[in-house]
């Protein structure tokens, strides 16, 4: 099994996150972002070739701070 690293930034309205293997160097996986936590939340990640991952959430169905790294716990 391989181990990764996962990078989390989270801001007032947003959660970025960056995923690693944990190589020597460390070597980028995938990245992206949840915006909008508190109006109409949308998810993005990317590999260094093609999206890899989305959604969007009805705008007025906040996830709130805790919502996005449940998401992303349960996507990844």
């Amino acid at each position: 099994m391989t181990s990764a690293i996962l990078v989390l930034n989270a801001g007032s309205s947003s959660l970025k996150f960056s995923v690693f293997l944990d190589d020597e160097p460390p070597r980028l996986l995938l990245g992206g972002q949840i915006d909008g936590l508190f109006t109409h939340p949308r998810f993005l990640a990317r590999s260094a070739s093609a999206v890899v991952g989305e959604r969007t959430w009805d705008a007025g169905t906040p996830i709130g701070p805790a919502g996005p790294i449940e998401f992303l716990l349960a996507w990844g």
